[in-house]
């Protein structure tokens, strides 16, 4: 409500006013292989740009501007080289800047480690946080499925946290079940539903090991 979503501002917004996590809501690459932040997969809704953001190159992405209004700011509060489609690397600065931690949504990222493509993606995104110097209690590794994260265990290490949100219509069981059949075992997450979330949801949840 204070500034465009998966925007810079947003997160030195929350990073000023003390927030402990920031969702990076999705990680996408682009034509030329970069990490841009942005919830969906296409730049249609949030800019004044159209596209699937694994289709546009560098060059295009870097004349779009975030459009998107909401109840509590104007775009007027805010430069217009902020109002961006931000990378990776721009919302990990702020992140560090303000000591928040992360839950990363590692939305288009190869489900294996094997060739050279799936190599270079995961390498660059390793890369990234060890030269800013995050450590793995600082992130949960939002994944999409159980491929993701046997590679993020590989890279990270079995301390590692894999979270995973499955649907509104998830119950806390099939959460757990989903673990098991991926044999995900150890430092684990569920981003349960807000219409979900009482008591008993999140008892069976921790009895489970699941935070």
């Amino acid at each position: 409500n204070l500034a465009p979503e998966c925007s810079i501002p947003a997160y030195r917004i929350a990073g000023q006013q003390g927030y402990d996590w920031a969702w990076i809501a999705g990680i996408w690459f682009s034509a030329d292989n970069t990490m841009y932040v942005n919830h969906d997969a296409t730049v249609d809704r949030t800019t004044d740009g159209t596209g699937t953001i694994a289709d546009l190159t560098d060059a295009y992405i870097n004349t779009l501007h975030l459009d998107i209004t909401g109840d509590g700011y104007d775009l007027s509060d805010f430069s217009a080289d902020e109002l961006i489609v931000p990378t990776f690397e721009d919302v990990l600065q702020q992140c560090v800047k303000y000591g928040m931690k992360m839950c990363i949504r590692v939305s288009d990222f190869p489900t294996t480690y094997q060739s050279t493509s799936d190599q270079s993606k995961w390498n660059g995104f390793y890369n990234l946080l060890k030269a800013y110097n995050v450590k793995n209690e600082d992130v949960s590794f939002y994944v999409i499925n159980g491929g993701q994260a046997t590679v993020v265990r590989q890279l990270f290490g079995e301390d590692a946290e894999i979270s995973v949100y499955t649907g509104e219509t998830t119950t806390p069981q099939q959460a757990i079940d989903w673990f098991s059949n991926n044999n995900i075992t150890g430092n684990r997450a569920f981003i349960l539903h807000i219409s979900k979330i009482d008591l008993s949801a999140i008892k069976l949840l921790h009895s489970n090991g699941i935070r």
